[in-house]
């Protein structure tokens, strides 16, 4: 009459082992995506720094602007768009790793 009872006690510490991988297989996923999120605002934060710098060397009968940022962490490239004479509208994809693409819109006031 013993079997029943260990093979019973034996499945429950089966399946609380399983349920306790998943949890925190599902934390290091929730900790990674919250690394590659800061690292892409930091990507972001850094491309702008430099960007403003670029923008302000364009020629002024120019509406549009390419522009990339590298880093060993990954890749921030912006498509700018000229909205009035001070300020730019730039779509970014950043890319860090193999995290994924982000899109993000931004607008640039370019020291003349």
């Amino acid at each position: 009459m013993v079997f029943p009872w260990v093979l019973m006690v034996t499945l429950v510490f089966i399946l609380l082992i399983s349920r306790g991988a998943a949890s925190y297989e599902n934390q290091q996923r929730l900790t990674q995506s919250h690394h590659f999120g800061i690292m892409k605002k930091h990507l972001l934060e850094r491309a702008r720094q430099h960007i403003d710098s670029e923008l302000a060397e364009v020629p002024q009968s120019e509406a549009g602007f390419s522009y990339t940022y590298h880093t060993a962490n990954g890749t921030a490239e912006a498509d700018c768009m000229k909205e009035s004479d001070l300020l730019w509208k730039c779509s970014w994809i950043l890319t860090v790793h193999d995290s994924g693409d982000k899109y993000v819109v931004t607008y640039q006031y370019p020291d003349k």
